[in-house]
């Protein structure tokens, strides 16, 4: 009689458990738990090879029977983990019931976790592969929580572990469908990282938006990360008038960090260089032929009209929220410099230790930064003529 191997794989304790009540009741807290530890170990992120052919190792010992390795030998992560899967689809009561199975001292650790992610590009622009080593795709669950709009979710996980940074950082392969993208500073990048909140305007979660700015999100400063991209350039990027309206009325939000709220990201690109990407002229087709928004007929003179107005209320809504319209004025920079350093000497929080390092970046930068065109020509040259008009409207204003 020929003898098995001996045999703890998961599918075996599932077997296990299906013969009985009570072997369910001791092999159930074995299959959460174990599932958990062994999904957790192939999709963490790690950036040495010899760690990922560790974790593979441990994989094929423990024979996992949902992963399989990719050609090249690596974790294939061609789906969710469990943790990122419920946290997706909203399932809070599964996730609570995995978790009830971890000591209460590991459930910060899980759910604060990174997590290779296999998020595919959503206008189907990038190439996105999780499995490169180089340039792992990773993401923690508030990013996926903010992803799905599963508010619900996030106000658990940080009632759950208040000490859990509300901004910690996701390296995807894109960030579509954000208008965003195409800033140089994203668009020049095989990779970009991102807070929740980054992730939330990109997908126009405004509810998670709001709730992540109420948990204390920055969303007016950028991180080492960011590439100086702050939640105030998305916004602008993709119009979103109604939160930019929500953060003006929320005195407690837009009086933080003195009112100084429009920062460049690093190729000195601010607010209102963002909201050239907004409102732009599509082109569309009409028999063949590509027909732009000045050729088409009087049918369409009102949408055109409507067009121009919202992005006079973009601009509008930037500028009173403290978006910057002289941007090459050195005198007025050198200024906001100064107030900024003042801030920091008298209140720094938690959020400000990374900043702190990036105004001495900008400041090292300014000269370049100040070769960009002002926003007005700068969405001229991009051929946004409504957002192009509606600066110059402002710029004349304020001039007087």
């Amino acid at each position: 009689m020929q003898e098995s191997a001996p045999s703890t794989g998961l599918a075996d304790m599932a077997r296990l458990a299906a013969t009985c009540q009570r072997l369910r009741d001791v092999a159930t807290p074995l299959l959460y738990t174990q599932c958990l530890v062994m999904d957790v170990a192939a999709n963490t992120l790690t950036s040495l090879v010899s760690a990922q052919n560790h974790v593979l190792h441990a994989v094929k010992q423990y024979r996992d029977p949902w992963l399989s390795p990719d050609p090249t030998g690596y974790p294939a992560c061609n789906r969710e983990s469990i943790i990122m899967e419920m946290v997706i689809s909203g399932r809070l009561d599964a996730l609570q019931r995995l978790l009830s199975h971890v000591p209460s001292l590991l459930e910060k650790f899980f759910l604060g976790i990174r997590l290779l992610v296999p998020w595919r590009c959503v206008s189907g622009e990038h190439v996105t592969t999780s499995t490169d080593v180089a340039a792992p795709a990773f993401a923690t669950p508030l990013h996926a929580a903010a992803l799905a709009g599963q508010d619900h979710i996030i106000q658990w996980i940080l009632e759950r572990c208040p000490t859990l940074p509300v901004d910690p950082e996701a390296q995807l392969r894109c960030i579509c469908p954000s208008l965003h993208k195409h800033a140089g500073v994203v668009a020049d990048s095989p990779t970009v990282s991102v807070t929740p909140l980054h992730l939330a305007l990109s997908h126009n979660r405004k509810s998670t938006v709001k709730l992540l700015i109420q948990k204390g999100a920055v969303w007016d400063r950028s991180f080492d990360f960011s590439a100086g991209v702050t939640g105030l350039h998305i916004m602008a990027a993709n119009g979103m008038v109604d939160l930019l309206n929500w953060l003006a009325r929320s005195s407690n939000t837009c009086s933080t960090n003195s009112g100084l709220h429009d920062w460049p990201d690093e190729y000195g690109l601010y607010a209102l260089h963002y909201a050239s990407f907004a409102l732009m002229p599509d082109m569309v087709t009409d028999g063949g032929s590509s027909v732009s928004d000045a050729d088409r007929g009087e049918g369409d003179v009102m949408a055109l009209f409507d067009r121009q107005k919202e992005a006079t209320r973009l601009v509008a809504s930037l500028i009173g929220i403290g978006a910057i319209v002289d941007t090459r004025n050195e005198e007025k920079a050198a200024k906001r410099l100064r107030q900024e350093r003042n801030r920091l000497v008298v209140e720094i929080l938690a959020a400000d230790l990374g900043w702190a390092y990036r105004l001495r970046f900008w400041e090292s930068e300014q000269d370049l930064h100040f070769l960009q065109p002002e926003p007005a020509e700068f969405a001229e040259r991009g051929g946004n003529i409504y957002v192009a008009k509606a600066l110059q409207a402002a710029s004349r204003s304020t001039a007087v």
